[in-house]
């Protein structure tokens, strides 16, 4: 199988990579920079691939190396692949990096490449990174490497300028759909595109804090908030907790907003009681001041304050 079919969104990343693979420029180097859990490893794995295939067109889904690359789970098997990023430790240690320049300077098994993907490339300690900057200004014949980071800025300016960058953005709602047909639907929203936050998000831990956190915001017209958020206490511990907590909030009090504006809004049935009250109790104005309170809370949230 050609691993190019599995991955959901990104048409136009997706169709100039394979106008890439198939051309006679392919550099050596690449970065896939954007969100986590948008595809950018299954597009490192197909790339891969490509480089890695027996035929003519790449990848060709058909060839003994395209079929031991077609299943992601398996695709670290493949001889000519190497795949490194964090291990036990949060950062990408220069050690790894002597193995990565160790398995580059090999000859081939299939001899057609020898292929890197470094996942969460900007882990690179100052040492591997300015080791395997190194091995991008020479690169051994036939050897590519792909970096994959969910923060461009944290890889080194150097190590950049050595790759052509490919950047990927979030995904759609109607993506999210099409990967996951059995989640409801509030989650697709609170994902803002991700693949991974949805799954975190479809756990029962976190349903059960949404449920807390709607708790709160019936109580709001009442006067009751002190109460509220006592209750949540042991839940917003954690700042992924609290996050989305803070993130459900803002998307009812939209829900809200939009309501009473006189436009239509998506609403859960479940959770269509409590925003409606919002739009009764609280004017425009109010709602809109209570959804800026709650933006200024997620970002400090995110900043660690």
């Amino acid at each position: 199988m050609n691993l190019f079919t599995k991955i959901v969104g990104h048409e136009a990343v997706m169709e100039n990579l394979t106008r890439l693979l198939n051309s006679p420029r392919l550099p050596h180097a690449l970065l896939f920079a954007g969100p986590s859990g948008v595809g950018k490893k299954l597009a490192a794995l197909a790339v891969a691939q490509g480089l890695l295939c027996e035929k003519t067109k790449r990848p060709c889904g058909q060839c003994p190396s395209c079929l031991r690359m077609s299943r992601p789970e398996q695709a670290a098997q493949h001889a000519d692949l190497m795949i490194a990023g964090p291990q036990d430790a949060p950062t990408i240690k220069i050690e790894q990096i002597r193995d990565i320049q160790n398995f580059v300077s090999l000859k081939s098994f299939e001899g057609r490449a020898k292929v890197v993907i470094i996942d969460e490339a900007q882990a690179l300690t100052a040492q591997g990174a300015n080791a395997l900057l190194k091995t991008l200004e020479e690169p051994p014949e036939n050897s590519y490497f792909i970096l994959i980071t969910s923060n461009k800025s944290g890889v080194m300016p150097t190590i950049q300028s050595r790759c052509q960058k490919t950047l990927f953005g979030p995904l759609t709602e109607k993506n999210l759909k099409a990967l996951f047909p059995q989640m409801e639907p509030w989650i697709f929203e609170l994902a803002q595109g991700r693949a991974d936050t949805a799954v975190k998000f479809s756990d029962e831990g976190y349903k059960k804090l949404r449920g807390q956190a709607l708790k709160v915001l019936k109580g709001l017209h009442e006067a009751r908030l002190f109460e509220g958020f006592s209750s949540m206490e042991p839940l917003l511990e954690e700042r992924d907790s609290a996050l989305f907590a803070v993130q459900c909030w803002a998307q009812w009090l939209k829900a809200a907003s939009i309501l009473k504006l006189g436009a239509k809004a998506h609403v859960v049935p479940d959770e269509r009681p409590v925003v409606e009250e919002l739009v009764k109790t609280f004017s425009a104005a109010r709602l809109l001041s209570l959804a800026q309170k709650i933006l200024r809370l997620e970002q400090d949230i995110q900043a660690n304050i």
